[in-house]
């Protein structure tokens, strides 16, 4: 088992933290109408309490809850970015809440993206996952966040592998076999190198049907995860962001689906979502 860092420390703000997002839940949903530029906004924010709900070990349907919420907004945003025909409704507790669609571009960078699409893998949403596999590669360099070309490539990767389950191996070796440090910054250096490469790692051996090379390197991107989030040299300890594993947990969820075993279990991946107890 490979567990999360001490928490016990913050638990008293992680409930708050919790408790305020319960608190404000109503407001997002007007905001659907009234303020449709805050959708982006609201779907990071569910990200944060996200972690918070895991580590507090809150029941199986508050976790549901708010794994559908980081799918539908981010789904609404982008539908909003693309100008989507599809009807314009969030799905959430079996209601359709209706949104506008914002006359601005926030939220379309390969992070944004990916949490929402990793969601929809985690609940098994074929549907959203295609809509998000359509969006096109230009729409992540829009926007009000700027990320290093490795992030989009990553982005087109994990694409190409949904849309035709080929992983594209050639782009994947040419991109992140050497890392060059030097055009990096510490932030994205260690996060590429611990957090995107293992995964995408992770994508590969599912792509080559590979279960003993899975479980194998699934243990080293679980480690290497750990280690990004808990350094005390940096501000990540206490990133509720970083106390679940949305890219792991979606990649193991489709290699059990394909009939692996999944043999490492972590506080990071709770097996029940892998297993698609809910």
């Amino acid at each position: 088992m490979i567990k999360r860092q001490d928490l016990t420390e913050s638990r008293v703000i992680t409930q708050m933290e919790y408790e305020g997002y319960l608190d404000t839940l109503n407001l997002d949903f007007s905001n659907l109408i009234d303020s449709p530029d805050q959708i982006g906004t609201a779907t990071n924010d569910y990200m944060r309490v996200l972690g918070c709900a895991v580590d507090l070990k809150l029941k199986k349907d508050k976790i549901i809850d708010l794994l559908t919420l980081v799918k539908e907004f981010g789904k609404a945003n982008f539908m909003s970015i693309v100008k989507s025909k599809n009807t314009k409704e969030i799905t959430f507790q079996n209601k359709k809440h209706p949104f506008k669609y914002s006359n601005k571009i926030n939220y379309a960078d390969p992070s944004s993206w990916c949490n929402s699409f990793f969601t929809s893998i985690i609940l098994r949403d074929k549907e959203t996952a295609k809509f998000f596999s359509s969006i096109p590669a230009e729409i992540h360099f829009s926007g009000n966040v700027s990320m290093n070309n490795l992030y989009h490539i990553e982005v087109e990767i994990i694409k190409n592998f949904y849309n035709s389950g080929k992983f594209n191996d050639a782009l994947f070796s040419a991109s992140f076999n050497e890392i060059d440090k030097s055009s990096l910054d510490n932030y994205d250096y260690n996060n590429i190198t611990k957090c995107l490469k293992p995964f995408l790692t992770l994508l590969k051996n599912v792509s080559d049907n590979d279960e003993e090379a899975f479980n194998q390197n699934l243990e080293k991107a679980l480690i290497a995860h750990q280690k990004f989030w808990t350094a005390k040299t940096n501000d990540r300890f206490y990133d509720s962001k970083g106390w679940v594993s949305l890219p792991i947990l979606a990649v193991a969820s489709l290699g059990k689906d394909k009939g692996f075993k999944i043999q490492i279990e972590s506080e990071y991946t709770p097996m029940w979502l892998i297993d698609k107890i809910f």
